[in-house]
C-alpha cells in the first residue's frame, strides 16, 4: 500500500512563491498549516496504533502497517516543516510591511517638507511685500488724519464735519447692548432659607408634599425645602463691549526667510513719519540673493601617535646607515 503526502500538505508547502504575501494572508496560511499539523498527528497516532496490533498479527499485516506509520511520519514532518516556513514568511511579511510604512511615512514627510519650502520660497516675499506695503498705507493714512483733525480743529465753521473715528475704525469690533427678549414673567420659585433661588434641576425634581413643602430626593438621601419666592424672570442678550484692534505696526512680526536674513518686519511703536522712512530704507537696500562666502580658512592639529625621540631616532638612522655601508664592502673585501 503506497500513499502519496496529504494534498492539504502538499498545498501548504506549495504555498511559497517569490512574490511576497501580506501578513493578514500568510497569518490565514499559519493556522491552517497548524490545524493540518494536529490532523497529521492524530493520523499518525492512529497508525501506530494499528501498527503496534498488527504486530500480534502477521508479518505482512505489520508491513503493512509500518508503512503506513511511515508515511503519516512524512506527512507529519512536511506539515511541520511548512509551519516553521510560514513563521519565517510571517516575519519576513511583517519587516517587510513595516519597512514599507516607513518609507511611505518618510516619503510622506519629504513631500509635505517639500511643498511648504516651495511655498515659503515663493511665498515669503509677497508676504514680507504686502505687510510692508499695508504698514506702509496705514502711516500715511495716519498722517493724513492728522493732518485733516489739524484742519478741523481751525475750521471756521465748525460742526461741518463729524467726529472722526481714526484709521482703524473698520477693524473694530462693535460691541452691544443689553437686548431683552420678549415680556417679563413672574414666577413661584423654590428657594433655601435665605431666599436663594435653587437651580432649574432642583426646581425640575422637586415633588411638592401634601403640607405645601417639598421634597427632594436623591440616590442616598431627601431634603424638605419650606420656602418659596416670587422672581420676576427677564430673558435677554447680554451686552458685549467693543473690542480694539491691535496696532499693526506694533504686534506684527515676519522674521528672515533664512537664518541671518533681515526680517521682513520687527514690531515698531515708532509714529508714521518715522515708519515711512524706515519703509523707504527698507526698499532702498534690499537684501542679496546669495550672501557671499566669508569663512575664513582654519587649522586644526589632530595627534598621531606618541611623542617622537628626535636624538634616539637620529642615532638609530646613523647606525643603519653603518650597517648598510658594511654590508656593501662584505663582498668587495671577500673577493
Amino acid at each position: 500500500m503506497t500513499r502519496r503526502p496529504s494534498r492539504i500538505v502538499s498545498a501548504v508547502v506549495g504555498m511559497f512563491t517569490s512574490t511576497p504575501r501580506p501578513s493578514t494572508v500568510v497569518a490565514d496560511a499559519l493556522g491552517a498549516a497548524r490545524e493540518t499539523l494536529a490532523a497529521r498527528e492524530a493520523s499518525l497516532a492512529a497508525a501506530q496504533a494499528a501498527y503496534d496490533a498488527a504486530l500480534d498479527q502477521d508479518r505482512a499485516a505489520a508491513l503493512v502497517a509500518k508503512q503506513v506509520v511511515g508515511e503519516c511520519e512524512l506527512d507529519r514532518d512536511m506539515a511541520a516543516r511548512a509551519i516553521t516556513k510560514l513563521v519565517a514568511e510571517a516575519e519576513q511579511a511583517r519587516e517587510a510591511e513595516s519597512r514599507a510604512e516607513t518609507d511611505r511615512a518618510v516619503a510622506e514627510a519629504d513631500a509635505a517638507i517639500e511643498t511648504y519650502r516651495e511655498a515659503a520660497v515663493t511665498d515669503w516675499p509677497l508676504i514680507v511685500g504686502a505687510m510692508r506695503n499695508i504698514i506702509g498705507l496705514r502711516a500715511r493714512a495716519q498722517t493724513a488724519e492728522a493732518a485733516a483733525k489739524a484742519a478741523i480743529a481751525t475750521d471756521p465753521e465748525p460742526g461741518r464735519h463729524a467726529p472722526r473715528p481714526g484709521v482703524d475704525a473698520f477693524r473694530v469690533r462693535p460691541g452691544r447692548p443689553r437686548e431683552v427678549l420678549g415680556e417679563p414673567r413672574e414666577l413661584e420659585l423654590w428657594t433655601n432659607g435665605r431666599g436663594e433661588v435653587l437651580g432649574d434641576e432642583f426646581q425640575a425634581r422637586m415633588k411638592e408634599q401634601p403640607d405645601g413643602s417639598g421634597l427632594l430626593r436623591s440616590d442616598h438621601n431627601s431634603m424638605r425645602f419650606d420656602y418659596k419666592r416670587r422672581f420676576r424672570q427677564v430673558k435677554y442678550l447680554p451686552a458685549e463691549v467693543s473690542a480694539a484692534p491691535d496696532d499693526l505696526a506694533a504686534s506684527v512680526r515676519i522674521p528672515g526667510l533664512v537664518a541671518g536674513d533681515p526680517a521682513g518686519w520687527l514690531p515698531s511703536d515708532k509714529d508714521p513719519s518715522a515708519i515711512l522712512r524706515f519703509l523707504d530704507a527698507f526698499e532702498a537696500v534690499a537684501p542679496a540673493e546669495d550672501k557671499p562666502d566669508t569663512r575664513q580658512p582654519r587649522i586644526d592639529l589632530e595627534p598621531i601617535g606618541g611623542v617622537i625621540d628626535v636624538v634616539a631616532r637620529r642615532l638609530a638612522e646613523r647606525e643603519a646607515a653603518k650597517r648598510e655601508a658594511a654590508e656593501r664592502r662584505a663582498p668587495d673585501e671577500a673577493a
